[in-house]
């Protein structure tokens, strides 16, 4: 089995579901969604996350702004904390 490399992407607003596959403003693939789910931090202060598959590349230039998610306007991007293989 071998580790993938995933990211957490977190927003305010609800914008993709298990399996979507997220693209740049440019048009370039970023990565696909392994989980997606909805954190009630409490009444009044919702997120969403979403455990996206992607390569060290990408990560990189989401954190430094090089590329930007279609579609969405606030996000943070983070490494994933928790671990995913393949078979």
């Amino acid at each position: 089995m071998n580790n993938l490399f995933v990211i957490t992407i977190t927003t305010k607003e609800n914008h993709f579901k298990t399996k979507d596959r997220i693209f740049s403003d440019t048009g370039d693939f970023i990565g696909i969604v392994l989980n997606a789910r909805k954190c009630d931090l409490n009444l009044s202060n919702t997120c969403f996350s979403y455990d996206v598959e992607t390569v060290p590349k990408v990560y990189d230039s989401l954190k430094d702004g090089t590329i930007r998610i279609s579609g969405i306007e606030k996000y943070t991007v983070e490494l994933c904390n928790m671990s995913y293989t393949s078979n």
